[in-house]
């Protein structure tokens, strides 16, 4: 896994790396609103009762920016580590919201 990531995201230069890192993290946030208009559209929310409804709304709107804002702050690390680890910090503002509205629909059986 980590030579894949590797060889997919190597780059020799530093404004590069910038550049990817924050095409990254613009990827991700684009990606926080898609999820919301998914969870919204393609969900059962409308069919839950009042309480569930608005109880899973708090969860889903701003938990998802929050999560994608502590993701973009830790993934700054890829720019100064310089092992394979720093490719999994580079996409973690792309799978953490992800991962976070699936665990939220999974609790609300949706």
């Amino acid at each position: 896994m980590e030579t894949l990531l590797r060889q997919f995201f190597y780059v020799h230069n530093n404004k590069m790396k910038l550049i990817l890192f924050l095409f990254i993290n613009v990827a991700g946030f684009l990606m926080t609103g898609a999820l919301v208009f998914y969870t919204l559209h393609n969900t059962q929310i409308t069919e839950l009762p009042i309480e569930l409804r608005t109880e899973m709304w708090s969860l889903v709107n701003p938990g998802t920016m929050i999560v994608w804002i502590i993701s973009s702050v830790v993934s700054i690390l890829y720019l100064f580590l310089k092992n394979g680890l720093k490719y999994i910090f580079l996409i973690l503002p792309l799978i953490s919201p992800v991962i976070y509205i699936l665990y939220i629909l999974n609790n609300f059986n949706l």
